[in-house]
């Protein structure tokens, strides 16, 4: 017989105790089927717990394929993932969970009392013929009250049409994505790709100027440029615009007309203000001496994503921000990157004007999509604002005002 030491022997008996205890180290590492999760899920959300079902039905979602026998429990997790968004009044990714319920399998039956009338209604919705037109399905989403699915529809329309585009489909479609980016709730971000776009027009432009010389092949490159920009991002009322001046210069009166129409309803403000510059005969020299342009940074009050989050402007720290906070900085004309956490986006401003970035972190639970960092309008980030009633981010979290130029 061995004789362990004391110390060994203390060690060995709590070792066996636990593997006792637990069935051994089999038994704990084995962990729910799908099959249970699911079971587990449904439970949680007829019970109203809506949070910890998706928290549940997401297992089942990683434990499943779209193949062979987890079709079923693949579809029936989506449908009560949809049961559950619908349950938090979160109707786009209720939506998006019936899609995805929809392509496992086709065929599931979804009906009361098994599922909400709710989640019910969903499905019979989506299960309807949608228009083989997208501007038309975006026409019928708008009659329904669906700004985002319209404003979906209506780009995917316009992205569709062949490039140069006929007068008066861009016009139109154009028009009316302005109209659907202006609703509440709605505020589409400018893809990265637009800015781009955008940043080597005014690079063209840039060079033209110094080298001098009438508008030639660097200004047809530039408008080409911002046409691919406004094609990613429609509603865009400063490529817009851009766009609409360069085609004056190219003598391309009519087109440079339609675009300033477009630019006035994407920004009636910024019309009003370039209008009023006109009137009084000011050069765009004396506009640009307005000022800086002023950058507000907030993050409306959320219960995914507390403590303090990192804001940078140009690689530089400006604020630790906090929740249901705001902050100020001023930046000169041009463009600058800012960034809330890891996510990043470029900032094109002019000088004497105001631009808002709502910030946010999105997802459910520990299921986070992740940081969001995106442009709103000035009227919806000031009403937004006063509704939460927003407060300056503390002085000692805040370590700058300024975008300071890049190093």
């Amino acid at each position: 017989m061995i004789k362990l030491p004391t110390n060994a022997t203390r060690v060995f008996v709590l070792v066996l105790g636990i593997s006792v205890l637990t069935g051994g180290p089999k038994a704990a590492a084995q962990t729910p089927t799908a099959a249970t999760n699911l079971a587990t899920g449904i439970s949680q959300v007829r019970a109203g717990e809506f949070f910890t079902a998706l928290f549940t039905l997401n297992q089942v979602v990683r434990q499943t394929s779209d193949r062979g026998e987890d079709v079923e429990l693949l579809a029936r997790a989506h449908a009560f993932r949809a049961m559950a968004y619908a349950g938090l009044n979160q109707a786009d990714r209720a939506r998006a969970a019936v899609a995805l319920a929809l392509k496992a399998d086709p065929a599931i039956v979804v009906a009361a009392p098994d599922f909400s009338m709710a989640a019910v209604g969903l499905f019979a919705e989506l299960r309807r013929p949608l228009p083989a037109d997208p501007e038309a399905a975006g026409t019928a989403a708008e009659q329904m009250g669906r700004p985002q699915e319209a404003l979906l529809a209506y780009v995917k329309a316009y992205q569709a049409l062949p490039d140069p585009a006929p007068a008066t489909d861009d016009r139109r479609l154009r028009e009316k994505i302005i109209k659907m980016a202006h609703e509440p709730g709605v505020a589409p971000a400018v893809p990265d790709d637009a800015r781009a776009h955008q940043a080597r027009a005014q690079d063209l432009l840039d060079a033209e100027a110094i080298l001098g010389g009438a508008a030639g092949v660097a200004s047809q490159q530039a408008a080409a440029a911002l046409r691919q920009a406004i094609r990613l991002a429609p509603w865009w009322p400063d490529a817009t615009f851009q766009l609409a001046t360069v085609l004056q210069r190219l003598n391309r009166g009519d087109e440079a007309l339609i675009n300033l129409g477009l630019y006035r309803l994407a920004d009636p403000d910024g019309y009003a203000a370039r209008a009023g510059r006109a009137a009084t005969g000011a050069t765009p020299v004396a506009a640009k001496a307005v000022g800086p342009a002023t950058i507000y940074v907030y993050w409306p009050e959320q219960q995914r994503g507390g403590g303090r989050q990192k804001v940078h402007c140009n690689g530089k720290r400006v604020a630790e921000l906090q929740n249901n906070r705001y902050v100020v900085l001023t930046a000169a004309a041009g463009t600058h990157d800012l960034a809330f956490r890891e996510k990043h986006v470029t900032a094109v401003v002019e000088g004497g004007r105001e631009y808002h970035y709502r910030v946010s972190i999105e997802g459910q639970w520990r299921f986070a999509m992740g940081e969001q960092i995106r442009l709103t309008t000035p009227a919806a980030a000031t009403i937004e604002m006063r509704e939460q009633g927003m407060a300056l981010n503390d002085a000692r979290r805040t370590r700058g005002t300024e975008c300071a130029p890049r190093r």
